[in-house]
């Protein structure tokens, strides 16, 4: 089943990765809520396990897990990506993390993720990084065009609805 995303139809495969079985549960239902067909690993290991096994368009991996972290684990696929070993490569890796600083986002593009979204976010914000792969493919990891224009300036904002501020 596909949902429209603004003129942009998706039916996208996504994995998401992330040892909290709530932030999971969380991207999951937003991911389904997009069209997408989501499918789930609880850590680094498991991440590398299934890309091998199963051709995803998308996947959301989380930066902190135990045992392998997210940059660690997209190493790894990126590095069976330059030897061929993955169908359907390169992976477009979203960043996903609750420490949204200028050097966390430089270590997520230094071990080839191709973009970065922080912690807690809202559908919006998921859609958004979904309509950038379906009109741009897969943006350079090394190019700032890869990043949402002015990320470091909209790590924390002020919520619209109270005096708090809120990570987006």
């Amino acid at each position: 089943m596909t949902t429209k995303l603004g003129s942009i139809s998706i039916g996208l495969l996504v994995l998401v990765v992330d040892d909290d079985p709530v932030n999971r549960m969380y991207a999951v239902w937003l991911l389904a809520k997009l069209g997408c067909s989501p499918e789930e690993a609880n850590d680094g290991m498991q991440a590398v396990a299934k890309v091998q096994q199963k051709q995803f368009h998308v996947v959301l991996m989380d930066c902190f897990m135990p045992e392998l972290d997210g940059c660690d684990a997209t190493r790894r696929i990126r590095g069976m990506e330059q030897e061929g070993l993955l169908p359907g490569s390169p992976l477009w890796i979203l960043g996903v993390t609750a420490c949204p600083t200028e050097e966390q986002r430089r270590l997520c593009l230094e071990a080839g993720m191709n973009d970065f979204l922080a912690k807690p976010y809202l559908i919006g914000d998921l859609r958004r990084r979904l309509e950038a792969y379906h009109t741009q493919g897969i943006p350079s990891r090394t190019s700032p065009a890869s990043i949402d224009e002015g990320v470091s300036q909209r790590l924390v904002q002020p919520a619209s609805h109270s005096g708090t501020p809120r990570i987006s």
